[in-house]
Protein backbone atom coordinates (compact mmCIF):
# COMPACT_ATOMS: atom_id res chain seq x y z
CA UNK A 1 0.00 0.00 0.00
CA UNK A 2 1.36 3.41 -0.93
CA UNK A 3 1.51 6.30 1.49
CA UNK A 4 2.62 6.53 5.09
CA UNK A 5 1.50 4.33 7.97
CA UNK A 6 0.96 6.37 11.13
CA UNK A 7 0.66 4.49 14.42
CA UNK A 8 -1.58 5.93 17.16
CA UNK A 9 -1.40 4.77 20.80
CA UNK A 10 -5.15 5.13 21.27
CA UNK A 11 -6.25 1.91 22.96
CA UNK A 12 -6.60 1.07 26.66
CA UNK A 13 -3.36 -0.63 27.79
CA UNK A 14 -5.30 -2.96 30.10
CA UNK A 15 -7.62 -4.49 27.53
CA UNK A 16 -6.89 -3.11 24.03
CA UNK A 17 -10.29 -1.43 23.68
CA UNK A 18 -10.29 1.87 21.79
CA UNK A 19 -9.90 4.63 24.41
CA UNK A 20 -10.44 7.68 22.22
CA UNK A 21 -7.29 9.50 23.40
CA UNK A 22 -3.84 9.58 21.81
CA UNK A 23 -0.88 8.93 24.09
CA UNK A 24 1.63 8.57 21.26
CA UNK A 25 2.12 8.81 17.51
CA UNK A 26 4.76 6.98 15.51
CA UNK A 27 5.80 6.70 11.92
CA UNK A 28 6.24 3.20 10.58
CA UNK A 29 9.67 1.53 10.65
CA UNK A 30 10.80 3.58 13.65
CA UNK A 31 11.22 6.78 11.65
CA UNK A 32 9.65 8.94 14.38
CA UNK A 33 8.29 8.20 17.87
CA UNK A 34 6.26 10.92 19.60
CA UNK A 35 4.78 11.01 23.10
CA UNK A 36 2.02 13.29 24.32
CA UNK A 37 3.20 15.66 27.07
CA UNK A 38 -0.23 17.10 27.86
CA UNK A 39 -1.87 16.22 31.17
CA UNK A 40 -4.91 15.03 29.26
CA UNK A 41 -4.08 13.50 25.86
CA UNK A 42 -6.04 14.80 22.88
CA UNK A 43 -9.23 13.06 21.77
CA UNK A 44 -9.39 10.88 18.69
CA UNK A 45 -12.55 9.70 16.97
CA UNK A 46 -12.58 7.40 13.98
CA UNK A 47 -15.13 7.63 11.21
CA UNK A 48 -15.36 6.10 7.77
CA UNK A 49 -11.90 6.86 6.33
CA UNK A 50 -11.68 10.00 8.49
CA UNK A 51 -9.98 10.68 11.82
CA UNK A 52 -11.09 13.56 13.99
CA UNK A 53 -8.10 14.67 16.00
CA UNK A 54 -7.35 18.09 17.44
CA UNK A 55 -10.59 19.58 16.13
CA UNK A 56 -9.51 18.73 12.59
CA UNK A 57 -10.42 15.96 10.22
CA UNK A 58 -7.73 13.80 8.63
CA UNK A 59 -8.52 11.47 5.75
CA UNK A 60 -6.95 8.03 5.81
CA UNK A 61 -7.03 5.17 3.31
CA UNK A 62 -6.87 2.05 5.47
CA UNK A 63 -6.99 1.11 9.16
CA UNK A 64 -5.17 -1.65 11.05
CA UNK A 65 -6.22 -2.38 14.64
CA UNK A 66 -3.81 -3.71 17.26
CA UNK A 67 -0.77 -2.80 15.20
CA UNK A 68 2.26 -4.32 16.93
CA UNK A 69 0.34 -4.72 20.18
CA UNK A 70 -3.13 -3.96 21.42
CA UNK A 71 -2.32 -0.38 22.48
CA UNK A 72 -1.78 0.82 18.90
CA UNK A 73 -3.91 1.27 15.79
CA UNK A 74 -2.47 2.18 12.41
CA UNK A 75 -3.85 4.48 9.74
CA UNK A 76 -2.47 4.65 6.20
CA UNK A 77 -2.49 8.20 4.86
CA UNK A 78 -1.32 9.59 1.57
CA UNK A 79 2.18 11.01 1.88
CA UNK A 80 0.86 14.55 1.45
CA UNK A 81 -1.83 14.05 4.12
CA UNK A 82 0.69 12.47 6.54
CA UNK A 83 3.06 15.40 6.02
CA UNK A 84 0.19 17.84 6.67
CA UNK A 85 -0.71 15.91 9.82
CA UNK A 86 2.86 15.82 11.18
CA UNK A 87 3.36 19.51 10.37
CA UNK A 88 0.16 20.35 12.23
CA UNK A 89 1.10 18.04 15.14
CA UNK A 90 4.51 19.69 15.45
CA UNK A 91 2.96 23.17 15.52
CA UNK A 92 0.41 21.96 18.09
CA UNK A 93 3.26 21.48 20.58
CA UNK A 94 1.73 18.72 22.74
CA UNK A 95 3.97 15.91 21.51
CA UNK A 96 7.69 15.47 22.10
CA UNK A 97 10.07 13.32 20.11
CA UNK A 98 11.33 10.25 21.95
CA UNK A 99 13.23 8.60 19.12
CA UNK A 100 13.48 7.85 15.44
CA UNK A 101 15.64 8.81 12.51
CA UNK A 102 18.21 11.44 13.43
CA UNK A 103 17.04 13.83 10.70
CA UNK A 104 13.42 13.75 11.89
CA UNK A 105 14.27 13.93 15.60
CA UNK A 106 16.64 16.85 15.08
CA UNK A 107 14.05 18.62 12.95
CA UNK A 108 11.35 18.10 15.62
CA UNK A 109 13.65 19.53 18.29
CA UNK A 110 15.30 22.37 16.34
CA UNK A 111 12.42 24.02 14.51
CA UNK A 112 10.45 26.17 16.97
CA UNK A 113 6.76 25.34 17.12
CA UNK A 114 4.59 27.69 15.05
CA UNK A 115 7.62 29.57 13.73
CA UNK A 116 8.61 27.80 10.54
CA UNK A 117 5.84 25.38 9.55
CA UNK A 118 6.66 25.53 5.83
CA UNK A 119 10.33 24.65 6.42
CA UNK A 120 9.24 21.80 8.67
CA UNK A 121 6.73 20.63 6.09
CA UNK A 122 9.30 20.56 3.29
CA UNK A 123 11.81 18.60 5.36
CA UNK A 124 9.24 16.08 6.56
CA UNK A 125 7.91 15.63 3.02
CA UNK A 126 11.40 14.83 1.76
CA UNK A 127 12.06 12.34 4.55
CA UNK A 128 8.58 10.76 4.32
CA UNK A 129 9.28 9.77 0.75
CA UNK A 130 12.23 7.71 2.02
CA UNK A 131 10.11 5.61 4.40
CA UNK A 132 9.59 2.19 2.83
CA UNK A 133 5.92 1.34 2.32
Amino acid sequence: MKGVLLHFACNDPDNGVFAGRVEGVALDNGALDLTCQAMRPPKLSVGVLTLKFGRRRWDYEHEVQWLGNWCWNGYWMSTDRAVDFLTWLHADGRFSCDGGWVELCDLWAEVPHNVAPERFRLCVAELAREIPA
